[in-house]
């Protein structure tokens, strides 16, 4: 039987949470951005734990360039209790935790030019607040804007840590595009 979402357990932003790895063990991940919709933005760091690990203890490892991956993610594992809360990192700040680029094929403005495509920033609401036009092969670098179910980033992560398969290679986290 699935567990119900508990409506008391939210999504918190500068919150970090644990995420459980197939193989035993955790990832720690932090809430950079709250959406409204069903998307939580995430930063996922370097370093996996045996253990849920105490914010105090999980706190040198994590640091903006730390970082492995940024995805947005369903905020259910969080909700349902899946990825149990640490607790809040005291040294969160919005600023410290900028919104990444995406590799974004939506609706501009203008086409890029020959050879060229856009990457965009987009805020916790879905639009887009900046746009950069690159050279294909560099744009093709940035994760695709998507989005990542739970159940989806514990096997990708556990492929990470455990096996040392990349997961920053261009959306391959990406499980479906919005």
């Amino acid at each position: 039987m699935a567990k119900r979402e508990n409506k008391s357990v939210v999504e918190k932003e500068g919150y970090l949470y644990a995420i459980p790895l197939r193989a035993g063990g955790f990832a720690i991940a932090l809430v950079v951005r709250c959406g409204r919709g069903k998307a939580t933005l995430i930063s996922i760091f370097d370093r996996s734990f045996a253990t849920i690990p105490r914010v105090e203890v999980a706190r040198p490892h994590l640091s903006p360039s730390r970082v492995i991956h940024e995805l947005r993610t369903s905020p259910l594992s969080i909700r349902r209790g899946h990825w149990p809360e640490l607790g809040q990192l005291d040294e969160y700040h919005r600023d410290d935790w900028p919104l990444p680029y995406w590799n974004y094929p939506g609706e501009y403005e203008r086409k890029p030019k020959r050879g060229h495509a856009f990457v965009a920033r987009i805020d916790e609401c879905d639009r887009v607040i900046d746009v950069k036009e690159l050279p294909v092969r560099e744009a093709a670098l940035y994760d695709r804007f998507g989005f990542t179910g739970g159940d989806f980033l514990e096997r990708q992560l556990t492929l990470f840590f455990e096996e040392g398969i990349s997961i920053n290679t261009g959306g391959v986290l990406a499980s479906y595009e919005i």
